[in-house]
């Protein structure tokens, strides 16, 4: 496909539910004094990697969140 004729790919719309999710991850992060680099380190320890990065999109809604994520998450 030449670039003339690519598209690009429409981003992906999340619902009320990620909306939830993104607010409760970066409130209760907060709550508890972690920045997103803590919280990645954490969740590595947990056996569940996320990389700070990663978090920072989950906060803004730029990356969907698995249930494994989730598990570690809580």
């Amino acid at each position: 496909m030449s670039d003339e004729t690519r598209r690009a790919r429409p981003a992906t719309q999340y619902g009320p539910t990620a909306e939830h999710v993104a607010a409760n991850v970066q409130r209760l992060r907060k709550s508890r004094g972690l920045s997103i680099y803590q919280l990645s380190a954490l969740l590595k320890a947990a056996e569940r990697p996320i990389t700070p990065a990663a978090v920072g999109k989950i906060e803004r809604q730029q990356r969907q969140v698995t249930v494994d994520d989730l598990a570690a998450l809580a």
